[in-house]
């Protein structure tokens, strides 16, 4: 079953909180985040990981700049096609890259996760 934009966005966060071991149920994290007025924006996520006491930033970046940071990273593609996603960790040149879905595509390169 294809999830919608606004599910697929709640189970990325719920991977990103599991990756940071921030304690929260699935119910209490679908309430703060559907009943935030912008959701399903970057503002209202920013939100709801603060109240959570997650640092946030919202920044644009090329694909080669996200080496240099800290993961995990939650990801918004350009595209229509693109699905959010969540970088869990980089390795010299490499990325493991885990979809709302459950699927997790490890050692991709910097190159191939361009055109992903």
């Amino acid at each position: 079953m294809k999830l919608s934009y606004n599910d697929q966005i709640i189970k990325i966060v719920s991977q990103l909180l599991t990756l940071l071991k921030v304690p929260f149920t699935a119910k209490s994290l679908r309430d703060d985040l559907e009943t935030h007025p912008d959701f399903p924006s970057i503002y209202a996520l920013t939100r709801v990981l603060r109240s959570r006491n997650v640092e946030t930033a919202v920044v644009k970046l090329s694909a080669d700049q996200l080496f240099v940071l800290d993961t995990p990273i939650l990801i918004f593609p350009d595209g229509e096609q693109q699905k959010p996603a969540c970088i869990s960790r980089i390795d010299d040149s490499y990325i493991t890259l885990q979809y709302p879905e459950g699927q997790v595509v490890a050692g991709l390169s910097c190159k191939n996760f361009k055109y992903t």
